[in-house]
């Protein structure tokens, strides 16, 4: 998937990816080193002024080569982006570069200085879904996990923050706005409710589209059966009624 291949400043070849392990290849022999991913994949190697070797991952963060082994790091930057970046980069004046879709920062001697490259934007350009709310807004989800992006009725974008409590690994399927205090949200996992403070979350089958009816009764399809919630309670959809 995500393989890449780094040359350090010492002559050594590492290549890592969606593996449980990084190779490193100096000219005569590999090394390999195992690393638990749990389910991450390496996008990318970069290697400070002082010749400390890194990597960035999908989801687990940085890691960095000491003492023969590499260790997952923790700071202030990459916990900004929840220890998910998709580039990792350290200058020549070793001023740390992390991005992750639109959001871009640099670590400038423990000064960190974060923007967005683009202003008015989706998060990501992998959209899921499209969905008009009762409310007028456009709200699209996409490949990320944080946020949806929102246009407003004004041609104003921004971002509404997506369920804290979602797995690292989950993707949202569809959404249906009947308010902003009535958001219904479907995943792999089932689906999440929130009521315009907090998410909810019921735990289903996989859950794909959202309808409602004139009676306000929220129709969810899911691979196998067809789930009805009338007034909170949720019931299984006989379709050949």
């Amino acid at each position: 998937l995500d393989a890449d291949l780094f040359t350090s400043s010492a002559g050594d070849l590492y290549m890592g990816g969606d593996l449980n392990k990084i190779g490193r290849f100096d000219g005569q022999s590999w090394q390999e080193y195992p690393i638990d991913f749990n389910g991450s994949e390496v996008v990318g190697f970069t290697e400070d002024v002082e010749g400390n070797i890194y990597f960035n991952t999908w989801q687990d963060g940085i890691f960095k080569l000491e003492n023969d082994n590499f260790v997952q790091q923790a700071d202030a930057q990459a916990t900004a982006f929840d220890n998910n970046t998709a580039y990792f980069h350290i200058d020549d004046q070793n001023n740390r570069w992390m991005n992750k879709n639109i959001h871009l920062s640099v670590n400038e001697g423990g000064n960190i200085r974060s923007t967005l490259i683009a202003e008015h934007t989706l998060e990501t350009n992998f959209i899921r879904s499209v969905h008009k709310g009762d409310n007028g807004k456009m709200y699209f989800t996409t490949w990320s996990r944080e946020s949806m992006s929102v246009l407003d009725t004004d041609g104003n974008w921004s971002f509404f923050p997506t369920p804290s409590s979602a797995a690292p690994t989950e993707y949202f399927n569809d959404i249906l706005v009947l308010a902003d205090d009535n958001i219904w949200l479907t995943s792999h996992r089932g689906f999440h409710q929130y009521d315009g403070s907090e998410w909810t979350f019921t735990s289903l089958e996989p859950c794909r589209q959202l309808n409602i009816d004139s009676k306000g009764k929220i129709y969810i399809r899911s691979d196998s059966i067809i789930y009805m919630v009338d007034n909170g309670v949720i019931s299984e959809y006989n379709t050949t009624n």
